[in-house]
């Protein structure tokens, strides 16, 4: 049987969005993240962090950047018992960049390429999943994996839902943040 998923956009959902974090004093997590993630841990979710980091591709940050925050972000959860599954990021960007980072690639959001990466390795099911964000590609992303998107209001989300009238994929729900977005998906995962 495949197992269900959560994935979950970095900056602005899970930690305050600061633009393009290289470094680990930047790193903040939105009050509530840490209860959020263990009631998603509870309900036997998957937690996936998906995030673009075109500030790679911009050569504002490097890729060690990038991946030294990631693991200071799970050094925190794992301090509290918070398991991540997997993080993916992408750091192309189609209009910025050199001949590395200059594409317009299937795992730059709202592509689904890090979620297939994420279904193989660990057997999971797109279509029972969700996508919680503070981006209208979070959005998408959730559409094009036939899955449910949460928009956040965190980070951008306040100004991504102004902006909601003029896009077709509309989010399932809208919430003030991560821990409201999680107590849907258990009232909705049901």
């Amino acid at each position: 049987m495949k197992a269900k998923a959560v994935f979950l956009d970095r900056d602005g959902t899970l930690i305050q969005e600061r633009g393009h974090i290289s470094g680990l004093g930047q790193v903040k997590f939105i009050k509530g993240a840490y209860t959020a993630l263990r009631k998603l841990q509870n309900l036997g979710f998957k937690l996936i962090i998906v995030s673009n980091q075109s500030g790679v591709a911009r050569g504002i940050l490097t890729e060690t950047e990038v991946q030294k925050v990631n693991r200071h972000i799970l050094s925190e959860l794992e301090k509290r018992a918070i398991k991540i599954d997997r993080i993916y990021y992408c750091p192309h960007h189609p209009e910025y960049g050199n001949q590395r980072y200059l594409r317009n690639c299937t795992c730059r959001k709202p592509g689904s390429g890090m979620v297939k990466q994420a279904q193989k390795r660990l057997n999971l099911s797109a279509k029972n999943s969700y996508v919680i964000g503070d981006k209208m590609t979070d959005i998408e992303l959730a559409k094009n994996i036939k899955g449910k998107g949460v928009l956040v209001l965190t980070g951008y989300g306040k100004r991504e839902l102004s902006r909601l009238n003029s896009r077709r994929n509309r989010p399932d729900f809208v919430a003030r943040n991560l821990l409201q977005a999680v107590k849907w998906i258990a009232s909705n995962a049901k």
